[in-house]
Protein backbone atom coordinates (compact mmCIF):
# COMPACT_ATOMS: atom_id res chain seq x y z
CA UNK A 1 0.00 0.00 0.00
CA UNK A 2 2.57 2.13 1.00
CA UNK A 3 4.35 1.87 -2.70
CA UNK A 4 1.26 2.90 -3.87
CA UNK A 5 0.54 6.13 -2.50
CA UNK A 6 4.15 7.18 -2.80
CA UNK A 7 3.30 6.36 -6.46
CA UNK A 8 0.15 8.31 -6.68
CA UNK A 9 2.43 11.06 -4.78
CA UNK A 10 5.06 11.23 -7.55
CA UNK A 11 2.36 11.36 -10.08
CA UNK A 12 0.90 14.60 -8.24
CA UNK A 13 4.47 16.23 -7.99
CA UNK A 14 5.13 15.94 -11.78
CA UNK A 15 1.63 16.76 -12.87
CA UNK A 16 2.42 19.85 -10.56
CA UNK A 17 5.38 20.45 -11.98
CA UNK A 18 4.69 20.54 -15.26
CA UNK A 19 1.79 22.63 -14.61
CA UNK A 20 3.64 25.41 -12.84
CA UNK A 21 6.05 25.04 -16.17
CA UNK A 22 3.18 25.69 -18.34
CA UNK A 23 2.11 28.83 -16.17
CA UNK A 24 5.29 30.35 -16.62
CA UNK A 25 5.33 30.11 -20.90
CA UNK A 26 4.42 32.93 -22.70
CA UNK A 27 1.28 32.45 -25.36
CA UNK A 28 3.92 32.70 -27.69
CA UNK A 29 6.45 30.16 -26.13
CA UNK A 30 4.06 27.66 -25.94
CA UNK A 31 4.51 24.66 -29.40
CA UNK A 32 1.65 23.42 -30.69
CA UNK A 33 1.10 20.36 -32.71
CA UNK A 34 1.60 22.03 -36.26
CA UNK A 35 4.52 24.08 -34.80
CA UNK A 36 6.86 20.88 -33.98
CA UNK A 37 9.28 20.40 -37.31
CA UNK A 38 10.77 23.58 -38.07
CA UNK A 39 11.20 23.41 -41.48
CA UNK A 40 13.31 26.75 -42.02
CA UNK A 41 15.97 24.44 -39.91
CA UNK A 42 16.14 20.85 -41.79
CA UNK A 43 15.13 22.53 -45.24
CA UNK A 44 17.82 23.91 -47.03
CA UNK A 45 17.76 26.26 -50.71
CA UNK A 46 20.76 27.20 -52.42
CA UNK A 47 21.71 30.49 -53.71
CA UNK A 48 20.36 31.18 -57.50
CA UNK A 49 23.29 29.95 -59.52
CA UNK A 50 24.30 31.13 -62.81
CA UNK A 51 25.68 28.87 -65.19
CA UNK A 52 26.42 30.67 -68.13
CA UNK A 53 26.56 28.90 -71.97
CA UNK A 54 30.16 28.09 -72.20
CA UNK A 55 30.25 26.38 -68.31
CA UNK A 56 28.29 23.62 -69.51
CA UNK A 57 30.33 20.58 -69.77
CA UNK A 58 30.05 17.81 -72.60
CA UNK A 59 29.50 14.20 -71.06
CA UNK A 60 32.36 11.95 -72.27
CA UNK A 61 30.20 8.65 -72.83
CA UNK A 62 27.28 10.72 -74.52
CA UNK A 63 28.55 13.75 -76.37
CA UNK A 64 24.91 15.12 -76.92
CA UNK A 65 24.57 15.58 -72.97
CA UNK A 66 25.79 18.60 -71.33
CA UNK A 67 26.41 18.63 -67.41
CA UNK A 68 27.05 21.39 -64.86
CA UNK A 69 27.68 19.98 -61.15
CA UNK A 70 27.57 21.13 -57.71
CA UNK A 71 28.80 20.45 -54.66
CA UNK A 72 26.36 21.01 -51.70
CA UNK A 73 26.99 19.04 -48.46
CA UNK A 74 23.15 19.31 -47.79
CA UNK A 75 22.66 16.93 -49.74
CA UNK A 76 23.16 13.38 -47.26
CA UNK A 77 22.62 9.90 -47.89
CA UNK A 78 19.53 10.42 -45.68
CA UNK A 79 18.40 12.83 -48.07
CA UNK A 80 19.51 10.68 -51.25
CA UNK A 81 17.09 7.48 -49.40
CA UNK A 82 14.41 9.11 -47.72
CA UNK A 83 13.88 12.71 -48.61
CA UNK A 84 14.18 15.08 -52.04
CA UNK A 85 16.16 17.61 -54.01
CA UNK A 86 14.00 20.09 -56.27
CA UNK A 87 15.50 22.09 -58.71
CA UNK A 88 14.55 25.34 -60.54
CA UNK A 89 15.04 27.05 -63.51
CA UNK A 90 14.88 31.32 -63.60
CA UNK A 91 15.21 32.68 -66.84
CA UNK A 92 18.08 35.38 -66.41
CA UNK A 93 16.26 38.22 -68.59
CA UNK A 94 12.15 37.37 -68.21
CA UNK A 95 12.73 36.31 -64.56
CA UNK A 96 10.17 32.98 -65.10
CA UNK A 97 10.71 30.01 -62.66
CA UNK A 98 10.46 26.84 -63.84
CA UNK A 99 10.66 23.23 -61.88
CA UNK A 100 12.92 20.43 -63.35
CA UNK A 101 12.90 19.17 -65.54
CA UNK A 102 11.42 21.14 -68.08
CA UNK A 103 11.63 21.86 -71.64
CA UNK A 104 13.54 25.45 -72.35
CA UNK A 105 14.51 26.93 -75.89
CA UNK A 106 13.60 23.74 -77.27
CA UNK A 107 15.57 21.55 -75.14
CA UNK A 108 15.01 19.09 -72.23
CA UNK A 109 17.02 20.78 -68.93
CA UNK A 110 16.61 17.85 -65.84
CA UNK A 111 18.50 17.24 -62.68
CA UNK A 112 19.98 14.65 -60.76
CA UNK A 113 21.91 14.13 -57.14
CA UNK A 114 23.42 11.91 -55.07
CA UNK A 115 25.54 11.69 -51.79
CA UNK A 116 29.03 9.62 -51.59
CA UNK A 117 30.27 9.70 -47.72
CA UNK A 118 27.88 12.62 -47.22
CA UNK A 119 28.87 14.60 -49.93
CA UNK A 120 26.23 15.21 -52.03
CA UNK A 121 26.11 15.94 -56.10
CA UNK A 122 23.80 18.00 -57.91
CA UNK A 123 24.03 18.03 -61.53
CA UNK A 124 21.70 19.75 -64.06
CA UNK A 125 21.62 17.82 -67.15
CA UNK A 126 20.85 19.70 -70.67
CA UNK A 127 20.16 17.42 -73.79
CA UNK A 128 21.37 18.22 -77.06
CA UNK A 129 21.35 21.73 -79.43
CA UNK A 130 22.69 25.05 -78.23
CA UNK A 131 23.74 25.53 -74.40
CA UNK A 132 20.73 27.08 -72.04
CA UNK A 133 22.27 30.07 -70.28
CA UNK A 134 20.23 30.48 -66.67
CA UNK A 135 20.12 30.20 -63.03
CA UNK A 136 19.59 27.27 -60.97
CA UNK A 137 18.42 27.03 -57.32
CA UNK A 138 17.94 23.42 -55.55
CA UNK A 139 15.87 23.16 -52.76
CA UNK A 140 16.72 19.98 -50.16
CA UNK A 141 13.87 18.59 -48.64
CA UNK A 142 14.48 15.72 -45.48
CA UNK A 143 12.02 12.66 -44.78
CA UNK A 144 10.46 15.00 -42.15
CA UNK A 145 9.33 18.17 -43.84
CA UNK A 146 8.53 16.05 -47.01
CA UNK A 147 4.57 16.54 -46.33
CA UNK A 148 4.22 19.70 -45.07
CA UNK A 149 4.15 21.88 -48.65
CA UNK A 150 4.16 20.85 -52.31
CA UNK A 151 7.62 21.33 -52.46
CA UNK A 152 7.50 21.35 -56.61
CA UNK A 153 5.78 24.19 -56.80
CA UNK A 154 8.55 27.38 -56.33
CA UNK A 155 5.97 29.80 -54.84
CA UNK A 156 5.05 27.29 -52.26
CA UNK A 157 8.67 26.58 -51.95
CA UNK A 158 9.96 30.26 -51.36
CA UNK A 159 7.20 30.85 -49.10
CA UNK A 160 7.76 28.26 -46.46
CA UNK A 161 11.40 28.97 -46.78
CA UNK A 162 11.23 32.85 -46.75
CA UNK A 163 13.33 32.98 -49.57
CA UNK A 164 13.55 36.53 -51.30
CA UNK A 165 14.42 36.27 -54.76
Amino acid sequence: MQFVQKKGWLAAAVVIGQMALNACQTQSDIVTPTQTVAINTVTSASDWTAVKAENWTKNATNPGLRVAGFVDNAITSSIVADGMVVAFYRDAVTREIKTLPAVIGGQLVSFSYHALNDKGIISIEQEGGQPVAGEYRWVVVPKEALATANWNEYATAKQWLGLTD
